[in-house]
């Protein structure tokens, strides 16, 4: 457990600190494809996100924990921090891809 808690730190820091440069047009054609969401004050809960956990970070959410949202691809994300979500808007597609590895190693 303190292993996974400590590649999911390094994870984290990694996205945090990462350059954004890239392709304009491309992350341009993205960011279309990415809707904002109302902030979590609006009463959101685990069971309407697409998944229960932060496609950024990883982290578990709850109803509780949701502190903001985005729709991408038609389906709403739940974030734990605003900077998870921002992160997140920058790559989706990797996020997610990301975290379906993880939760295949996670399973088997």
């Amino acid at each position: 457990m303190k292993i996974l808690m400590g590649m999911l730190t390094i994870l984290l820091a990694i996205s945090l600190t990462s350059c954004g440069g890239g392709n304009e047009q491309a992350e341009q054609g993205e960011h279309q494809m990415m809707q904002e969401a109302a902030p979590a004050k609006m009463d959101i809960s685990v069971d309407m996100l697409a998944t229960n956990m932060d496609p950024n970070c990883g982290m578990k959410l709850t109803t509780e924990s949701i502190k903001d949202t985005a729709v991408y691809e038609g389906k709403l994300y739940g974030f734990c921090s605003s900077g998870c979500k921002e992160s997140f808007k920058k790559d989706p597609q990797a996020k997610l891809s990301a975290m379906e590895q993880k939760m295949k190693e996670t399973h088997q």
